[in-house]
């Protein structure tokens, strides 16, 4: 592996663990308890296991407009419709554990291989405490959010991006992007 790969992978984990000892010192009671309880997925782990789900959820994506079975997707550039359906679509998930991660990241490219690198770990919960602990997050302007199974079996992911959508307009230009498969 690359020397700068490797530092950048360092980097990055301590970034992430910064993050979410400020996070995780910042929440309120239960919400607090639940992430000290939750095993926590730090980069390149968290890379490795959600870029193939990222990826998968853009090829969803362009293909919008036809659907396959077992999947939803959707686009709006309205706030509450997109938390209402990321909700909706997240409670019909099996209860099981699912990596949740919050804040959205990038795409990092090294020697022609693209990663998502995340903003914050990843953090292993039951799908109902990561449900409640987003609601409460959501007001906290938290707009990106993923909760995939361990297998990537089932997934949910709400992700922004800079945009306007003709048939829907807003003056934010803010897109929301809902992929549930």
């Amino acid at each position: 592996m690359h020397t700068n790969r490797k530092l950048f992978d360092l980097a990055t984990k301590n970034s992430q663990r910064n993050a979410a000892s400020e996070f995780v010192s910042s929440l309120p009671g239960k919400l607090k308890t639940i992430f000290e309880g939750a095993k926590v997925i730090y980069h390149p782990e968290l890379s490795e296991f959600f870029s193939p789900i990222i990826h998968q959820s853009i090829e969803l994506q362009k293909l919008i407009d036809l659907p396959t079975v077992g999947t939803k997707t959707m686009m709006t550039s309205s706030k509450e419709k997109a938390l209402e359906h990321f909700f909706r679509w997240a409670s019909e998930l099996p209860e099981d554990e699912y990596v949740f991660v919050l804040g959205g990241g990038n795409g990092v490219s090294f020697d022609g291989t693209t990663s998502w690198v995340s903003n914050f770990p990843g953090y292993v919960l039951k799908v109902s405490d990561a449900l409640e602990a987003y609601k409460m997050l959501s007001l906290n302007d938290f707009e990106e959010v993923a909760i995939a199974s361990q297998n990537s079996q089932h997934a949910v992911l709400l992700e922004t991006f800079c945009g306007f959508l003709p048939d829907d307009p807003s003056e934010d230009e803010v897109v929301y992007e809902l992929s549930k498969w």
